[in-house]
């Protein structure tokens, strides 16, 4: 049986959030976000039963000058709301990634006590090998599936339709 973090978003499971650019995928999901931490309504109406710690792992945005005051728009508690920006090897800050870093990623949860939902933004930062391969994107995303699966954790994952389609269809 599935559970949800909202009727619309399973725990354990990996969502996909797919748009043209510039549609406020990021807002959504930050929205929920803010839900998600401070108890409030979702877009139905109904309500967030109790507030719960969110991860947040993006490649695009910084977390002080654009993630946070998102986040403080939407409403969000932001000591719920946690931070992946890179991580430390050999005394430099690399960008993570999920093939090799997962199990910092499952030591962090564990640090904050858990989390409910993890946002990666955009979800191709995931991926190792080539993007346009199914077999690359599947095992790549894979790490992240577990992940979902073993906290019990929603993730959205933040995806743009291809580059240069613009007013085509979205299956193109």
């Amino acid at each position: 049986m599935t559970r949800w973090v909202a009727k619309f978003i399973p725990a354990g499971k990996l969502t996909i959030l797919a748009g043209a650019a510039g549609t406020g995928k990021t807002t959504l999901a930050l929205s929920l976000a803010a839900t998600l931490t401070n108890g409030g309504s979702w877009p139905d109406g109904s309500r967030c039963v109790q507030p719960k710690n969110v991860l947040i792992w993006s490649s695009e945005d910084v977390a002080d000058d654009t993630l946070v005051p998102r986040l403080i728009a939407a409403g969000a508690a932001l000591s719920r709301c946690h931070f992946i920006e890179g991580i430390i090897q050999h005394g430099e800050s690399v960008p993570f990634d999920p093939s090799q870093d997962i199990l910092d990623l499952h030591k962090a949860v564990e640090q904050i006590g858990g989390v409910s939902l993890l946002i990666i933004d955009p979800i191709v930062s995931a991926v190792s090998g080539d993007m346009h391969k199914a077999n690359d994107v599947r095992r790549s995303l894979q790490a992240v599936v577990d992940f979902a699966e073993a906290h019990q954790c929603a993730v959205i994952g933040i995806t743009h339709f291809a580059k240069g389609g613009a007013g085509k269809s979205p299956q193109e």
